[in-house]
């Protein structure tokens, strides 16, 4: 402002001061939705949207960083691949509303059944997949028996259930366990389903 100060051009530079500043925080607000927007969108795209539970994606993303860690630190994990026995028949006697339905009930009695800090995933289909942290192999024996028994006793159907620990400098990567926990799952339905194998 030139001397001495005119009141229509102070007027007006405090309009236009008044105007940047509140494009500028209604900048910031919508900068702040559009971050909380996109991590909904990201959880969304990681969640399951019949059972609530992580993807396939969330257990790729989860079990690739902590096979990784524990690789480093020498620690322990496990893997529990759940499938649901007969699922195809209780569809085909239910219908596929009851079968969705049963598949919310088992990933609720899942999750309730397993610890904190344990991670439990639809897989795809009527599979499941629980990630056991800090579990060797006699103990994700345990918890698979746990899950099993949970499952039995809280839904209508059963579930065979494959263990696989993490073998240090055997084990390249996660979805080394992975495959011999599901191999360890056909194993459990071979020996008569609502059973576990490791």
């Amino acid at each position: 402002l030139t001397k001495p100060v005119d009141p229509f051009d102070l007027q007006a530079g405090l309009v236009a001061a008044q105007r940047v500043t509140a494009l500028h925080r209604q900048l910031e607000r919508y900068r702040v939705e559009l971050e909380r927007l996109n991590a909904d969108l990201a959880d969304l795209a990681r969640r399951d949207s019949l059972t609530g539970l992580g993807n396939r994606l969330r257990l790729d993303e989860d079990l690739s960083q902590l096979h990784w860690q524990c690789a480093r630190y020498g620690w322990v994990y496990s893997l529990a691949v759940c499938d649901i026995d007969h699922f195809k028949r209780h569809n085909d006697e239910h219908g596929h509303l009851a079968g969705d339905d049963v598949l919310r009930q088992v990933g609720t009695a899942l999750s309730a059944a397993a610890r904190r800090g344990d991670g439990v995933y639809r897989y795809g289909g009527e599979e499941f997949v629980v990630v056991l942290p800090a579990q060797d192999r006699g103990r994700a024996l345990l918890a698979a028996e746990r899950l099993r028994a949970v499952v039995e006793t809280a839904t209508p159907v059963t579930m065979s259930v494959g263990v696989a620990a993490f073998q240090p400098g055997v084990d390249a990567d996660a979805a080394c366990v992975l495959e011999r926990a599901d191999e360890a799952m056909y194993r459990a339905k071979q020996s008569g389903r609502n059973a576990i194998a490791g």
